[in-house]
């Protein structure tokens, strides 16, 4: 799925990154409203909603192209989408 954002927000949010972890803050800031971050968690919980998976997925495919794993123990886990 391909999620829709500004290139000048991308580019800053990737500019703005020196490792994989902040880039996905990066990204989920520009996804996500702060009132859905503060309500959802990716595989959502009895008090909390999930986050979208179309968009999560885009996310973790994006952050692994930027942030490419270096060895097996990087590589993103099923069931993560």
């Amino acid at each position: 799925m391909k999620v829709k954002v500004k290139r000048s927000l991308y580019i800053k949010a990737r500019d703005g990154s020196t490792d994989r972890k902040k880039f996905a803050l990066n990204l989920l800031e520009l996804l996500f409203t702060a009132d859905v971050l503060r309500s959802s968690t990716f595989m959502g919980s009895e008090r909390k909603k999930r986050l979208c998976p179309l968009r999560t997925s885009a996310l973790k495919a994006t952050i692994f192209k930027e942030f490419p794993a270096q060895n097996a123990e990087e590589r993103p886990q099923a069931g993560l989408e």
